[in-house]
Order: C-alpha cells, then sequence, then structure tokens
C-alpha cells in the first residue's frame, strides 16, 4: 500500500513537472517568436505590422514609430527621394498610413479620407491644401491635413515641440481650427451633442444623429439592442472622437495605484463581475449596458450622455446631466467589492 502511494506520488510530480515545462517553453516560446523582430526589420518591412500583430507575433507596444526620427524615412521610402521621384513604397498614401495605424489608433471615425472634395471647399483652402488634395487626385487623404515633409526634413525638425502631429500649417491653438482650413467655421462651429432638448423642450432628432443612425427607431427603443450607432466595432470610438483618454480611469484611481499603467476597463467583464453588476443593477435600479455584440463594458457603461427627459426609462436614464454623467455618483460599486 504504502509502495503503491509512493508510486502514485512520484507520478503526479513527473505530470507536474512536465506539464510546467511545457507551459514554460511555450511562453518563452512565444517572447522569442516577438522578440525575433527588431525596430529595423519592421521599419523595412512596413507592410509585415498588420499580418504580424494579427497573428500575435508582435505586440502593440514592438510597432516602432518612424515620425521624427533619422531612421525612420525607410518605413515609406524604398530609398533616399531625389529629382527621379519620392520612391514610394505603395502609390496609394492612405494604404501606406494604415500599415501601422490600422493597428494603433482608429482615425476613421475623426475625418473620413478617399472621398472626393467639393470644388467649392477647394476654393476657400490654403495652396498647400489645394496642392495635397490635387497630388491625390482630388480626394482627402492623410496627407490632406498632415504635412509628412515636415518630420522627414532636417531643417524643419525643430517644429516638432509645437506641432508633434505634423498637422498642414500648424501648430493650431485649438483643436477644431485646423478644420475651418477647409470647412465654414460657421456651418461647422462646435455643438455639444449633449444637449439634446431644445428651449421648448423637445428632442433635436439632428443632434441623435452624432452618435445613432435610423432615428425613428430610437422612440420606440427599449434597451440598447434595439438602437443603431455610427459605429460597428467599438462604441468608445464615438466617445473618443472627442474625449481622447486611454485608458480610463486614470492612473488616479485606486485600482491603478499599484501598477505601472492605469487599467484598462474596455473588456469584456468576468462572469464574477457580470453577477455583481445585474445583482446592484436591480438594488439601485439602474442600467448599466454593455456593447451589444461584444459584450464589451463601454463609455456608456458608466456614464449616462443622453440629457434630462430624453430617456424615459428611469433605471436607463440614471445620471443624465449628473456630475461627469456618471450613472451613479458611486459607479465603482457596481461592478467592484470595495
Amino acid at each position: 500500500m504504502l509502495r503503491h502511494r509512493k508510486f502514485i506520488k512520484q507520478w503526479c510530480i513527473c505530470v507536474i513537472l512536465f506539464l510546467g515545462t511545457l507551459f514554460y517553453g511555450t511562453q518563452v516560446e512565444a517572447q522569442e517568436k516577438q522578440m525575433a523582430y527588431s525596430e529595423q526589420q519592421l521599419l523595412e518591412h512596413p507592410n509585415l505590422v498588420p499580418l504580424l500583430f494579427g497573428k500575435g507575433e508582435i505586440v502593440l507596444k514592438q510597432i516602432p514609430d518612424p515620425h521624427w526620427r533619422d531612421d525612420g524615412c525607410i518605413a515609406c521610402h524604398s530609398k533616399k527621394p531625389d529629382k527621379k521621384g519620392l520612391h514610394l513604397r505603395g502609390a496609394d498614401v492612405d494604404a501606406m498610413c494604415n500599415r501601422c495605424h490600422s493597428v494603433v489608433p482608429i482615425h476613421s471615425y475623426h475625418h473620413p479620407s478617399g472621398i472626393k472634395s467639393p470644388k467649392s471647399m477647394q476654393a476657400r483652402m490654403p495652396r498647400s491644401f489645394k496642392q495635397s488634395i490635387k497630388q491625390n487626385k482630388g480626394k482627402v487623404t492623410c496627407t490632406t491635413c498632415h504635412d509628412l515633409p515636415m518630420q522627414c526634413l532636417p531643417k524643419r525638425k525643430q517644429e516638432r515641440g509645437l506641432n508633434p502631429s505634423f498637422f498642414r500649417e500648424g501648430p493650431y491653438r485649438t483643436r477644431d481650427a485646423i478644420c475651418y482650413r477647409c470647412h465654414k467655421e460657421s456651418a461647422y462651429s462646435r455643438l455639444n451633442p449633449h444637449k439634446q432638448i431644445n428651449a421648448r423642450g423637445d428632442l433635436k432628432q439632428e443632434i441623435c444623429g452624432v452618435c445613432h443612425q435610423e432615428i425613428e427607431k430610437l422612440r420606440t427603443a427599449k434597451s440598447i439592442q434595439d438602437v443603431v450607432f455610427n459605429v460597428e466595432d467599438d462604441l468608445s470610438n464615438i466617445c473618443t472622437g472627442c474625449h481622447p483618454l486611454q485608458p480610463h480611469p486614470g492612473g488616479a484611481s485606486i485600482f491603478g495605484a499599484k501598477r505601472k499603467q492605469p487599467p484598462n476597463h474596455l473588456v469584456v467583464p468576468s462572469n464574477r463581475v457580470r453577477e455583481r453588476m445585474a445583482q446592484k443593477q436591480k438594488e439601485n435600479d439602474i442600467i448599466l449596458p454593455l456593447e451589444p455584440e461584444s459584450g464589451k463594458i463601454f463609455c456608456g457603461t458608466c456614464h449616462n450622455p443622453h440629457a434630462k427627459g430624453v430617456i424615459k426609462d428611469p433605471a436607463a436614464a440614471r445620471g443624465a446631466e449628473s456630475k461627469n454623467r456618471l450613472r451613479a455618483q458611486k459607479i465603482c460599486h457596481n461592478c467592484h467589492e470595495m
């Protein structure tokens, strides 16, 4: 009997050691796989970036930023520009930019590209904007707003401090000032999408269109499942177009106090958190919506973007026009045990 127990014990130890070695080996292999590509290799082969990232062979922090660095030219040019041409790595400017930018930040919600610019708009553009439009066959591209040579030419490197995003004819004092180089300021004065009720108490349907499609369906919607948004993949992109704070909440949060980076809340909640959310929603008569497709937490889970009177269901209307538009001032308690 003792001999039998001793055999089982030894067998268990062997299995644990084997599994541990296998797991450790897999982790080392994954790390080695990720570290197999140097910055220089990725700069020289930018077309591989989205492929390698999608396969998990590189992580976000490994993607080099070619801008404002002397050795970054190779990411866009096959060789040094000369009198014969720019020797770009592709004819489509947007496609070149999106080799990295399709992975890093999402820009599509800020301004569409690849669209034709009306002649009336081109007439009021500054000369450099017009030239960029003309070079790209009348279409708006990344280079319409971003003056790429600024961060390539040594004599302009000193402009980085004031204009890090190399905005054409910048720097600009406000975020939307560059917009009015093409658009009429009187027609595009900044609106507050949260002011959804007019002085008579009527709903401003045109404001609803900032976030929603199929406005008529909003009248009969009973939950987030019944409404259609202007973005499909990540509802937080609606908010970060104006509130570019990622990750959120910031480092001052109690959850991020002992971390190098603040926590990322924009994830699918665990089963334990889901159970607590369901319990608290019932206890506090509140609704904490999740993304309909992914089930992820998004900005609207904690913040109510609507004005008072827009949402008729009291539980869904909680927090409208409150401080920071929080659905509850002690919002963390609805997901976390404090």
